[in-house]
């Protein structure tokens, strides 16, 4: 077996290296870069020194040959790169890569606002007609996808973002590499602060934010723009997947008020991921900040906006399934917009052609969580509008009161939990739930637990009894809630990040 044939199949058969292993890496980029060929070498050549000195033919002229060769120039044959051969172009294409990688003191003059993502740009624009040539050209995909993602992760490390230790798989080869335009790298470290991610070719990912039963949120910034955003991800496995069928709930709803912007779905190595707007604090978060308790404009403030999203969700033919909380976000920095968040469970009630609701059914197992869904769902009714808005109603009275009678109730499985939470909903009176506090949060309960199963609530008059409260106590639309109050008072800012 050759030389060139031991170092493949050692790639191939190993395909996981420490990012801080020099001999390892640059290994990497030559087994890719021979794998590319000639021909595609070519391409990358002269896309990449066009990139670093783009009035090259006048400065820098292959006429003269030696006499004019660029300060930055390997020391490989001052040619065309038509003339180049093999390994003369991957001495050069290695070269620039660790110009733009190391941000070469000596080289800073011409690598003004060039980095990788730059760099990936470039090649994209270079490599796409070329690989549209021949199905032999396209077949190279893999191993140039294979080179970029490597070149993120050195950057990463370069920079400091990614420590030594942190391993990168490696795998030319891989299907799922061919078959994508989606540059990404996925480490692995002991510490998980080192890991790195690029997602949809535009976004790294950063420090882990989030982590619920279906899947866990990163950071993220844009490579591009530097826009922060946040990414979940799910592994393509998960016995119930939900990040596709919550995208395509997010693409219905975009444009509402208090919908976060979906930027990028798409499976990357192991998993499905989704790059969505990132948001400020959950409602349970700035609870617990504020003693857990909301005084009664807050609650009113909330409410109002609670209505109005569901409102809007319904109108796109789907229902929530979710309420609590956690679900519940503020925008980022100071914004007074509530947004709603994870519409894994979320269910389509009627055909949005047709108007036609889905049909009564019965035996269905709970969806939701069980502290804040309906009673008709403990029975195991099918979900429709209704169950919405009676969740909207427990989580208005668990901010108010600061808990709801049920919270507290443990059992020995979830399934005898869930039925004592039942039991306590349907035995304690709205009178009761409602005791010492406002007429209309009864009001509400009650209007919402008659709801018929295919009827569309009233969401104006649901708001209006509210509004009209909120009036009668004084209160100012100023969108100055209890943790605004809170940090006005202790002198604090942006208390919403």
């Amino acid at each position: 077996m050759s030389s060139q044939g031991r170092k493949k199949e050692h790639l191939y058969e190993h395909p996981v290296i420490a990012i801080g292993d020099d001999d390892a890496r640059q290994g990497v980029y030559h087994q890719c870069l021979t794998d590319i060929r000639r021909e595609g070498c070519n391409v990358l050549s002269k896309a990449w020194i066009k990139l670093l000195e783009p009035n090259k033919p006048s400065m820098y002229p292959y006429s003269k040959g030696a006499m004019m060769t660029p300060p930055w120039w390997p020391p490989i044959r001052h040619v065309k790169p038509d003339l180049l051969k093999v390994h003369e172009h991957i001495i050069l294409l290695v070269h620039i890569a660790g110009l733009i990688v190391n941000q070469d003191p000596s080289s800073l003059a011409i690598l003004q606002g060039i980095d990788v993502a730059r760099l990936d740009k470039i090649t994209g624009e270079a490599t796409n007609s070329w690989f549209k040539q021949q199905p032999k050209n396209a077949e190279k995909r893999g191993f140039l996808t294979q080179l970029i993602r490597m070149l993120y992760a050195e950057e990463c490390y370069r920079r400091g973002e990614l420590g030594a230790s942190a391993t990168v798989c490696v795998n030319p080869k891989d299907k799922d590499n061919e078959d994508s335009n989606s540059l990404s790298c996925q480490t692995q470290a002991a510490d998980p602060k080192a890991q790195v991610c690029y997602v949809g070719n535009t976004y790294r990912i950063g420090r882990q934010i989030g982590k619920g039963t279906f899947g866990v949120v990163f950071r993220g910034t844009s490579i591009i723009s530097g826009e922060v955003i946040a990414i979940k991800f799910e592994d393509v496995k998960a016995k119930q997947p939900q990040i596709e069928h919550e995208a395509r709930i997010y693409e219905t709803l975009a444009g509402g008020i208090g919908i976060p912007r979906m930027h990028w779905f798409g499976t990357e190595s192991n998993y499905n991921a989704m790059a969505i707007d990132l948001l400020g604090p959950s409602l349970e978060d700035l609870f617990n900040r504020c003693n857990r308790q909301f005084s009664l404009k807050t609650t009113l403030l909330l409410v109002d906006q609670l209505i109005s999203r569901i409102e809007y969700i319904h109108s796109k033919s789907f229902i929530y399934r979710d309420f609590k909380p956690e679900n519940v976000m503020m925008g980022i920095a100071n914004s007074n917009i509530v947004h709603m968040i994870d519409f894994g469970t979320a269910k389509a009630y009627c055909d949005p052609q047709t108007g036609l609701h889905i049909p009564y059914r019965e035996n269905k197992s709970l969806t939701g969580t069980s502290s804040y869904v309906s009673i008709n769902t403990h029975l195991g009714s099918e979900q429709s509008r209704r169950d919405d808005m009676e969740s909207i109603g427990y989580i208005m009275l668990y901010f108010y009161r600061g808990s709801l009678p049920w919270q507290d109730i443990t059992a020995p499985t979830l399934k005898q939990k869930y039925n004592s939470i039942m039991q306590k909903k349907m035995t304690t009176t709205i009178e009761d739930l409602c005791n010492g506090i406002p007429d209309e949060f009864a009001t509400f309960l009650k209007y919402t637990r008659n709801l018929r199963f295919e009827q569309k609530p009233d969401y104006s008059y649901l708001r209006k009894i509210f509004k009209d409260l909120f009036t009668r106590r004084g209160f100012q639309q100023d969108y100055v809630f209890d943790w605004i109050q809170l940090a006005n008072k202790s002198g604090l800012q942006n208390i919403s990040n």
